[in-house]
């Protein structure tokens, strides 16, 4: 029993050398993982690794800026690989500002580029009706839709998208642009109506009139009342980021009181897609 013990153990181990009794030849290209990279052997059958080691990892660019609605992107490269690797970028931005970047943030001329969306809320008798309008705004073109809800249910839709002097008009989420026919229009739809027609267009003027509350990361006033088309708005809260307008918020003056948000991204980034514009357009 012991003769055939020591001839099965000298047989396996004759096996195991021959298995690798090729000379490796190390392969120029690297391949690697999460963690590592190393040269291949150049048998494609072999897995014996030279020169394996840790990423080298350079200090990283950033490949895309975050902004205040989705998170930015760190890349990072290995200097001895090329490896790729990515992280996410969290929006950090500073809530303060300056007066000066007060008074530039509720500059007219900012909102001929940019995405806001408005939203209206008023409750009475217990129902919450809705009102939200997403606007996206180049120097080229305009696209606005307006969406009705009634306890958070969607009764209506409209949209309309306008470049130069052509204007279209949709009533279904569903339609193409293809399949409108533009009207003629001498009513430009503005941007910065988003402002002008709520009287925000004033505050940049009433730096003094905000304090900054930390807890809330807003500039509060319960002291001024601005003026809007049809409307007297009270307790405005302003919230900023790196000297950009990020939000308003307010309510009415009257009885039932509506409480409305305008969110402002993307200044100078706006490129209005009206359904099917992409492929059609």
């Amino acid at each position: 029993m012991k003769r055939l013990i020591l001839f099965l153990s000298i047989l396996a181990l004759l096996i195991s050398v021959c298995a690798c009794a090729h000379a490796h030849e190390q392969a120029e290209e690297y391949k690697n993982d999460e963690s590592f990279h190393w040269n291949p052997c150049d048998d494609e059958d072999c897995d014996y690794k030279f020169n394996k080691s840790e990423h080298a990892w350079g200090e990283g660019e950033v490949t895309t800026k975050p902004t205040s609605t989705k998170d930015g992107v760190m890349s990072y490269l290995c200097s001895v690989c090329k490896r790729l690797k990515q992280e996410p970028i969290k929006y950090n931005a500073t809530p303060t500002a300056t007066p000066s970047q007060w008074k530039n943030a509720f500059s007219l001329s900012k909102f001929n580029n940019v995405e806001a969306t408005l939203v209206e809320a008023i409750e009475y008798d217990g129902v919450v009706n809705k009102r939200e309008y997403k606007i996206q705004a180049s120097e080229e073109a305009v696209y606005v839709t307006i969406i009705t809800y009634e306890n958070d249910t969607e009764i209506s839709y409209d949209g309309k998208y306008q470049e130069g002097m052509n204007l279209w008009v949709f009533t279904d989420k569903n339609q193409k642009i293809e399949d409108i026919t533009p009207t003629h229009s001498m009513s430009i739809m503005r941007p910065v109506s988003v402002l002008t027609d709520n009287g925000f267009d004033k505050l940049g003027d009433m730096f003094d009139s905000f304090a900054y509350n930390e807890s809330t990361g807003c500039y509060e006033s319960s002291a001024i009342t601005i003026e809007g088309v049809g409307y007297s708005y009270k307790n405005v809260a302003i919230k900023m980021g790196d000297g950009n307008l990020l939000e308003i918020k307010a309510t009415t003056t009257h009885n039932p009181s509506m409480s409305i948000t305008v969110s402002y991204s993307n200044y100078g980034g706006a490129k209005p897609a009206p359904p099917g514009s992409q492929e059609n357009k």
